[in-house]
């Protein structure tokens, strides 16, 4: 299942610029990227 998620936040609730990389693992077995670009975020979720 592939899943494309974009959320909008206010700028005191979360101001962030960087990413976030996670890989599959006994608990999870999927691998999800999130890029955070100021007040938008953007989390990625591949088989």
């Amino acid at each position: 299942m592939r899943q494309i998620l974009l959320a909008f936040h206010w700028p005191h609730d979360r101001f962030a610029l960087g990413w976030e990389y996670m890989r599959p693992d006994e608990k999870h077995e999927f691998t999800t990227i999130r890029l955070f670009l100021c007040i938008m975020t953007l989390e990625i979720d591949l088989d």
